[in-house]
């Protein structure tokens, strides 16, 4: 009787170890591995890279986000900021005040002059703000809600000189109106002086979707509404044997909205490079008031308005390199196109100044920014 609890005893004893060597042996068939680190390559951190990273799962110091532990719980919670600033160009519509115009009477607008530069340099400042929903919509991984405000100022001052050489030419400008004008005599010079400053505001209001890829390239789409002002104002001085001074201020409002998408992907060095795409479509509102003065002396006053449609489409280059868990530096290129931008008309091409009309008319507008971005995430 005493060998049968003898033999049992036995056999656990021998059972015990071999259990563990098997279960030791099922865990080493399927090694452990420490899930890939997500490197903080984003301006924005995304739930998208924990989550396919099972960092919500794992530890979060293997997976190398840590610092996204409250970003990884449900996404939630999270919000993020940044600021930049840089310098632009504009490349802006022709100012036709002055003209060149019929020798003798009746003095037709054969041709407009343009005494402005173009291009126009300036600087440009932003920022935005934007916040990580706690669900997100449409089969995204991620869904933000973002504002964005951009301001850019540019200025030029023009210096332009036009010498009459003799009979067929004539060089001047008319008045507002029906009001006459005035010409060089052969051998005088029409001189000339335009500043330009152009203000440009934006205000967005944008949804963006984030969808994960493969690895740590992301797509995002995103759309919502949008507000643009134009400011132009003009300071105008001409000289013959007679002056004229203009102030002129013409003023655009653009409402409407817009969709886009951009893409982003690591590249070396723990960079990460992102394309940004889209299109604005707005509904276009335009205010003109204008201050003629010449020395004849002659005071007059106009004002115009008109609306039409306005296209924007745009591009954005950026390259973001992380300076902190939460801190991202890039650098970035924007170009975009204005498809209408109003532009003044002082008298139609092959009229008198008696047939002539201060009118509104509309050209187009180019930009392009090179500048640098700071991005927080908290």
């Amino acid at each position: 009787m005493n060998r049968i609890p003898l033999a049992l005893l036995m056999i656990v004893v021998i059972a015990s170890p071999l259990t563990a060597q098997v279960s030791d042996g099922v865990n080493n068939s399927l090694p452990q591995q420490d899930a890939p680190p997500v490197a903080h390559e984003s301006v924005v951190p995304s739930a998208c890279d924990c989550i396919h990273s099972n960092c919500c799962d794992a530890s979060y110091a293997k997976c190398g986000c840590e610092s996204q532990r409250s970003l990884c719980e449900c996404g939630s919670g999270r919000f993020y900021f940044d600021i930049n600033g840089g310098g632009t160009i504009l490349w802006m519509p022709d100012y036709n005040f002055f003209a060149e115009r019929g020798e003798g009477g009746p003095f037709n607008r054969n041709s407009n002059l343009n005494t402005a530069d173009n291009a126009t340099p300036g600087f440009a400042v932003g920022g935005s703000i934007g916040m990580i929903c706690r669900r997100s919509l449409l089969g995204a991984c991620q869904t933000r809600l973002e504002t964005r405000y951009s301001y850019l100022d540019a200025q030029t001052s023009t210096n332009s000189a036009f010498l009459d050489p003799g009979a067929g030419t004539r060089f001047g400008w008319e008045a507002f109106d029906t009001a006459g004008g005035f010409g060089t005599n052969d051998g005088n010079t029409l001189t000339t002086r335009v500043d330009r400053d152009v203000a440009l505001h934006s205000l967005d209001l944008l949804l963006h979707q984030d969808y994960q890829l493969y690895g740590q390239n992301r797509l995002t789409l995103y759309a919502g509404a949008s507000l643009r002002r134009l400011e132009q104002d003009f300071d105008v001085f001409g000289q013959i044997s007679t002056s004229v001074t203009m102030r002129e201020s013409l003023n655009t409002d653009y409402y409407g909205g817009k969709l886009g998408m951009s893409t982003r992907r690591p590249v070396r060095a723990g960079w990460m490079f992102e394309g940004d795409c889209g299109i604005g479509l707005y509904g276009a509102s335009s205010d003109y008031v204008g201050n003629y003065a010449d020395s004849t002396p002659s005071d007059i006053s106009r004002t115009r308005s008109s609306s039409d449609f306005a296209v924007n489409p745009y591009a954005t280059l950026k390259l973001t390199k992380p300076i902190s868990p939460n801190a991202f530096i890039s650098g970035y290129t924007t170009a975009e196109y204005l498809n209408y931008v109003p532009q003044m008309e002082y008298g139609e091409l092959g009229t008198p100044p008696s047939a002539g009309s201060v009118r509104m008319d509309g050209d187009e507008m180019t930009s392009l920014v090179l500048g640098l971005n700071l991005t927080f995430v908290r």
